[in-house]
């Protein structure tokens, strides 16, 4: 029975060896063997030839050796015998060698695993029973010649074997002697770890036959295997890499692996797109596999086994002592683990990521506990030579061991953790060190601990970590209980800053907030400038968020403009954010193209700073119109392996996303979008998960799926949100309501967020606003929007100018300029939008020439826009929306959709006799006699036919 949300596992990657197979096997006594590793998919490479040459007209006899067989004369070789079950050619149903029936191609006879796509027949080793006596060598002989021949007299005969190496030396001479006289061709499987017996090997040599030597699948290959299996195709990108690095690519182990995950629910589609939420796990499929390939374990190797299962990889000279060098090398030669080097290091780590899954599944409390406890002892040997890294996993055992530890080197992992994103683990290790019970999920903030004592240097350095991680999981009460004590006793500059950025950190995103913030500051007592600035930056910052972008914004540009290089970089943010509010793009490119050549100098003092240059100036010239350059400098960012942790990878596929959108490509940036969206769930401290669904909703709007966009931003953000990304988020959901259908409301809405955006002085929002109501059909915006672009910087600006003149002027020459202008910025359906203006505006005139001009740019730029659905873009000319009124237009392409009047009027706030009025009035113009006949000019009225 199929497992739901799978279609099939389709081969990919095998190019080259099908294409050597064909070759191989053109004529008469040809052969090719397929050899690998087990689950590599020789079973399944084997099938697909035989089904490409049963396709062609071949009679295909398929052939399976097993163990328990083995010792049978020409058991395997019963298909080629003279029973009436022998054949199992192209249209026929046959019974292979194991007794089992099915249809041709589809590896019967061999167990569940065997046969199947991306499989291997891998359940040989005692599979199948034998028959009840050998069969006579002579008559066999003869019987399978005969049949061979008849076969032969019909059609080409192609024998598929598969483990060949478990075939018996009767049938492998067989097989010889029909190969020699030309009758057969073959097809045959080989494990590559497995010794022919001496009849087969004299089969395979000197023939000249190509062995197909498979491997694992590349990460490109395990993403097409993936879209070609999963319904609806989409594979989020973080997915495609967590499935490869847990199966390294076994197209066996990744079948059931999704398998397994798809049955469990942590496999699923999430805003269209199929992504993984669990660590990789062995379900019943999978367990069955790895707990096969490990076999039987002596008590020494069990023990290894449970180390390297919890620790891996481990320094090799800590695996030998732990066990023994015998014990290391006996799993080696088993395959079970590897021995390399890395980073100069010798170090041992299990042969595949899921063989540790399945170990931890045989391992119980008492045992993990005891090996935990080990491998910290082990470690503790070499604790002065310990890296950041191993000093991380050292705490991690000792905590998931109970082990003690120096609470100095708890709070130092901790601190490590800090670093990687993971507050959750700092504060569990930190806890440890305090002796203090890890609170976990509460809806209750645990008590307070008491004050540390001045003078004790690790106790403060272990309160102020505590302090940390919860303010960077934005638990305000708890972080403040911490840390407010710790300010009274901070002895100097250094760490008074310190403690007020991880108080002020608490606070961000919360408006709420706001005055104990300001208050933080004003109470920190620091006297040296650069510790001051600092948290003046952080400040700036927490103000930014909470949506006092003008007040953040001032501040941090005096900083940016005057302070030490590390507070410039922490202070570029929010002042670029600023900047960008207040119109002034140009300025923004400047200070983050600056800042970048700063950040590139202080990695080590500010290792997020290249990320923050590279997003402010990546928004400054989004913002700007330059969406072209936007492209080249996050292709930059993605270079750095930094950029993608789940953070920084979430903003720059929102920045891709969104630039995507500016160039006209919905279809691309609801790609990016979803993953974006899909990693901002995960983790989100900057509060941009609102921001990332808006921006998607608009992206599925502009493809006309106006229910998609409606349900997307119905689903429930994680956190809170930042309000520094408020207004883009806004100008978004404006077009969400235009793809339901109320274009009027739209416009609307549009107007009201610009005077919104002027009175809180944010005029490039204003801008925006207007520009959207505008593109959606409001000419009277055009005199204000104008105005307003005169006083914003950056080409964009300058382009919307001339086209609110030239819109309003109505005038088809100046809107075909703009749309050139548009074309040049790379923003395509700007430039589609204005074109059919200009047709519009051409046809009016009477220059019909020029309309026909203009309409052909419109629909060439319009192709690129991969299927965007905005209302500028409807067809002018013949019967259509061109003679509609604007509502006309919205109620008929609402009724269109299937909606009653009443379900119309309430949506449009309109009464139901004014909606039968409007479709009246749309029904003439269209030449249409009603309702019924509304999906037959779908696609005039921009909708999907």
């Amino acid at each position: 029975m199929p497992v739901v949300g799978v279609t099939s596992w389709p081969l990919v990657g095998r190019g080259s060896e099908l294409a050597a197979a064909r070759g191989a096997l053109a004529e008469p006594g040809g052969g090719v063997v397929v050899a690998g590793r087990p689950g590599v998919g020789r079973t399944r490479l084997a099938d697909e030839i035989l089904a490409e040459l049963e396709a062609e007209g071949a009679t295909v006899v398929r052939l399976v050796a097993t163990r328990a067989a083995a010792t049978i004369p020409f058991w395997a070789a019963a298909p080629l015998l003279g029973h009436p079950a022998r054949r199992t050619g192209a249209g026929e149903t046959g019974v292979d060698a194991t007794g089992a029936t099915g249809a041709p191609g589809t590896g019967r006879g061999a167990p569940e695993t065997g046969g199947a796509p991306g499989t291997d027949s891998t359940g040989g080793d005692g599979a199948g029973s034998a028959p009840a006596r050998p069969l006579d060598a002579a008559d066999a002989l003869v019987s399978a010649h005969r049949a061979v021949a008849e076969l032969a007299a019909v059609a080409p005969v192609v024998v598929g074997v598969d483990d060949v190496h478990l075939l018996d030396e009767a049938t492998a001479g067989l097989l010889s002697q029909v190969v020699d006289a030309g009758q057969v061709r073959l097809v045959l499987t080989l494990r590559s770890d497995d010794t022919p017996p001496p009849a087969v090997a004299r089969l395979l040599e000197g023939r000249g036959w190509p062995r197909l030597e498979l491997d694992d699948l590349g990460r490109d290959d395990v993403a097409a295997v993936l879209a070609g299996a999963l319904e609806g195709g989409e594979v989020e990108s973080a997915t495609v890499d967590r499935l490869w690095e847990a199966t390294q690519g076994n197209p066996l182990f990744l079948r059931e692996l999704c398998r397994d995950a798809l049955e469990a629910g942590t496999l699923a589609r999430h805003h269209g797109v199929w992504t993984w939420s669990a660590a990789p796990f062995t379900g019943p499929r999978l367990h069955d596999l790895v707990a096969e390939r490990l076999g039987q374990l002596s008590p020494d190797e069990h023990t290894l086994a449970g180390l390297l299962a919890l620790g891996e990889p481990l320094p090799a000279e800590l695996a030998e002592r732990l066990t023994s060098p015998l014990v290391v090398a006996a799993l080696r030669d088993r395959g079970l683990v590897t021995v390399e080097v890395i980073d100069g290091r010798t170090v041992v780590r299990l042969s595949h990521p899921l063989y540790a899954d399945g170990i931890r599944a045989r391992l119980g409390p008492l045992e993990t506990t005891d090996l935990y406890a080990s491998l910290v002892e082990g470690m503790l040997k070499d604790l002065d030579e310990l890296d950041a890294d191993d000093r991380l996993r050292l705490a991690v055992w000792s905590v998931s061991g109970h082990a003690d530890l120096d609470p100095a080197v708890l709070v130092a992992a901790a601190e490590d953790a800090r670093r990687r994103d993971d507050p959750a683990l700092a504060e569990r290790l930190v806890r440890a060190a305090l002796g203090l019970r890890h609170s976990g999920p509460r809806r209750e903030p645990p008590a307070p601990p008491a004050p540390p004592v001045r003078g004790d240097r690790t106790l403060l350095a272990a309160y102020r970590a505590l302090g940390e991680a919860l303010a960077d999981q934005q638990r305000f009460e708890e972080a403040e209980a911490v840390l407010a004590p710790l300010a009274a006793l901070a002895t100097d500059d250094a760490e008074r800053a310190r403690i007020a950025l991880a108080r002020l950190a608490a606070t961000r995103l919360d408006p709420d907030h706001l005055d104990d913030a300001r208050a933080i500051v004003a109470g920190t007592e620091i006297r040296d400038p650069v510790h001051r600035d600092t948290v003046l930056a952080g400040l700036a910052g927490v103000l930014s968020h909470a949506g006092a972008i003008q007040e953040g914004g001032e501040l941090a540009l005096r900083l940016a403009e005057e302070s030490d290089d590390v507070v410039r970089l922490r202070a570029l943010t929010p002042a670029s954010a600023w900047l960008i509010h207040a119109g002034r793009t140009e300025q923004a490119i400047d200070l983050a193209g600056r800042l970048f050549e700063v950040a590139c100098a202080h990695t080590e003092d500010v290792p997020d700073g290249r990320g923050w240059a590279v997003a402010a100036g990546a928004t400054a010239l989004l913002t700007s119109g330059r969406a072209c350059d936007v492209e080249a400098v996050l292709q930059a960012a993605m270079d750095d392996p930094e950029r993608r942790r789940d953070q920084a990878a979430s903003a720059v596929s929102l920045l891709n996303g969104r630039t995507a959108l500016a160039r006209g490509r919905p279809a691309t940036a609801r790609r990016y979008l979803r993953e974006a969206v899909l990693a901002l769930e995960r983790t989100d401290t900057h509060g941009r998960h609102h921001w990332a669904l808006a921006a998607l909703a608009e992206a599925e709007a502009l493809l006309g799926d106006g229910d998609a966009a409606a349900a997307t931003l119905a689903d429930p953000p994680t956190g809170r949100e930042s309000m520094r990304y408020r207004r883009d988020a806004e100008r978004a959901r404006l077009w969400v309501t235009a793809a339901q259908g109320d274009v009027t409301g739209a416009i609307r809405q549009a107007i009201d967020r610009a005077d919104d955006a002027r009175a809180a002085g944010h005029i490039g929002f204003e801008l925006l606003f207007l520009e959207v109501a505008l593109r959606l059909g409001s000419v009277g915006v055009a005199d204000r929007l104008a105005a307003v672009a005169a006083r914003v910087e950056g080409p964009l600006a300058a382009a919307l100018g001339r086209l609110a003149d030239a819109a309003a002027a109505n005038d088809g020459a100046r809107l075909d300029a703009v749309a050139d202008e548009f074309a040049a910025l790379g923003m395509d359906l700007h430039a589609a939008e204005t074109a059919m203006r200009a047709a519009r505006a051409h046809r009016a005139a009477g220059a019909s020439s020029w309309a026909r001009e203009s309409q052909a740019r419109a629909e060439a730029w319009r192709d690129r826009c991969e299927g965007a659905r905005t209302p500028a873009l409807t067809a002018p000319g013949g019967r259509g929306p061109a003679e509609l009124t604007r509502r006309e237009r919205e109620v008929a392409v609402l009724a269109a959709k299937g909606l009653s009047s009443r379900a119309i009027a309430e949506r449009l706030d309109v009464s139901v006799r004014t909606v039968d009025n409007q479709l009246g009035r749309a029904y003439r113009k269209l030449g249409i006699s009603g309702r019924a006949e509304l999906p037959s000019v779908a696609a005039a009225l921009g909708l999907e036919p």
